[in-house]
Formats: structure tokens, sequence, C-alpha cells
């Protein structure tokens, strides 16, 4: 299995083993599209024969670090330099304060890579700084303000530093290894709405997995992706899913407490599709030590 070193909440690599069991390796496709992509740890473990695997995120930041990793214009050893000199630089992040320093200098450079001011552009170093802001931040969850800066707190460390050799030697495995599998040259990557992907629907070559943000659960206002996913939207991918030709595998909730995924439901009842529970007791909305809801989650099969 390949582990991205992107922290990003709502990993499901955790499923792929399970997901394995349900699935045709040697039915093969012509593409394999990761719909609302994330860390990539579904386009990059999926165990499905393709051609070309497209990973998408209305989030731009990894879409564009992993074309980048892709290119292949650096020496590998550089990536694992970064992350040590970064460290270096930073005192191994033994204080919260460096963290708020660390993270407006890198909302900085992020900008103007998004917005090609010119002044930045994507390196080994951005990339090593990009690993370590996601891991030391809160929840791991990737998030930004109207601005487009990232404004996820600090999630807290009870040791000297949050970072030692042992924990650097890992990230810079993963990296590589990584690294590795996007220079093979399979991949492309975009920054479209799921809407966009319509067509790719209606067609039988295509594989998808289809993660999107969960807006079942009670106390969510049902908006994610920085704003560009909500009820509405998730209507209209509900839509496409009862119409879909393609195959897919999709992740959601179908129920928490009494509360029923309908649409989900719906879909699964005239599809005959395959309904896998990755079930977990977990808190939702703010009150999270008082608000203990069972949830029933499951990843759908479409083959």
């Amino acid at each position: 299995m390949i582990k991205t070193p992107f922290n990003w909440v709502g990993k499901k690599s955790k499923h792929i083993d399970l997901l394995s069991e349900h699935l045709d390796r040697d039915k093969p496709y012509v593409r394999f599209i990761d719909l609302f992509m994330g860390s990539g740890s579904l386009l990059f473990n999926v165990p499905i024969t393709y051609h070309t695997g497209a990973g998408n995120d209305t989030i731009p930041l990894l879409s564009h670090i992993y074309q980048f990793l892709s290119w292949g214009i650096y020496l590998p050893e550089e990536l694992v330099m970064a992350i040590y000199n970064t460290l270096e630089d930073w005192n191994w992040f033994g204080d919260k304060k460096l963290y708020y320093s660390f993270r407006e200098k890198w909302n900085v450079e992020y900008i103007s890579i998004i917005n090609g001011y010119g002044e930045y552009k994507i390196s080994p170093q951005f990339v090593a700084k990009t690993i370590l802001l996601l891991k030391m931040c809160s929840n791991s969850m990737v998030r930004f303000n109207r601005k487009g800066e990232f404004n996820q707190g600090y999630r807290g460390c009870t040791k000297e530093s949050f970072f030692n050799e042992r924990s650097a030697s890992n990230i810079g495995t993963d990296l590589l290894i990584l690294s590795e599998e996007l220079r093979k040259g399979n991949y492309n990557f975009t920054t479209r709405s799921f809407e966009s992907f319509e067509s790719s629907f209606h067609d039988q070559s295509v594989f998808m997995a289809i993660d999107p943000p969960y807006t079942l659960d009670i106390g969510s206002n049902g908006t994610g992706y920085g704003g560009h996913y909500n009820h509405e939207k998730d209507d209209l991918l509900y839509k496409l899913l009862n119409s879909a030709s393609c195959d897919y595998v999709f992740f959601n909730y179908l129920s928490v407490g009494d509360v029923v995924n309908e649409k989900l439901m719906h879909i699964i009842e005239n599809n005959n599709l395959q309904v896998i529970d990755i079930s977990k007791q977990t808190s939702t909305g703010q009150k999270r030590k008082i608000n203990k809801k069972v949830v029933k989650e499951v990843m759908v099969i479409k083959q």
C-alpha cells in the first residue's frame, strides 16, 4: 500500500483491504477517477486494472503538488533533505508559537503558487513544508478561510518537539515511495467541480472512487470543501449516481442515530448494489463528549 505522507481527515486507506475483497480486480477500465481526491489514498491504492488515473479535488493544494512530483524535475534525495532542513530551520517545532509563524509564512508561498504570482513556485522545500504543516494541524482538517489562507489550529504536542528522527525518517520514506509512483506517468490531476465529470458517470470504461463530504450528520451545515459543497450539490451527486453507467465505489453515512440517508437507500434499492458496512461509533457536532450517536457508515459498490 502507498501511504501518502500528507495527513487529510477522512482518509479511506484503512478500508482498502476490505474493498479489495469485493472488487473484480481483472475487469479492465480506461480511466480511474478519484472524484474527491483528498490525499489520494483511494487513487493510489484501489486494486483495479486501468490505463490512466485521474485525481480531482476543488482544493488545489495536493493536485498541484502531485502534478509537480509526477514531473520528476528533482533528485529524490532533495525531497528528503528538504524535510530535514525545514525541521532544523524551525527547531523541530518544539514550541507551539512556531507553528503559527510557520503557517503564516507557508500561506504566503501557497497563495503565490496557486494564483501564479511567480514569486514562489512549487519546490521540494514547499512539498516538505506542506507535509509538516498538515501533520501538525488540529484533526488533520485541511481548511481555508475566504482569503484562501490555511487557518487550521495547532494539534498540540506533549513531547519536547513535535517531530523526531524516527518520524522524519518515516515521512521521507513515504514521500519517496509516493514520488516514485507518481513518476510512472499514469496520473493527471485537476481542480474541477464534480459536476463537470457528468459525462464520465455515463462512460462504462470508467471506474470512480467517490468520497464526498458527508452532509447527513446532525450539527453539520452541509457545506464542505471551502464552501464548494452543500446539500444542493449533494442532491445532484445522488442523481448522477442513480443514473450512472460507470462502475464506482461510494462512501457515505447510511444513518446517523435515527436519521436515515433516504437518498442513498433509494439508490441501493434501485440498482441492486453491494453494501459493505464500515461503521463505528463516533461523535458528531460541537458537543462531542455528550453528543454520541451510533453511525452506520458504508461503502457502496457498483461493478
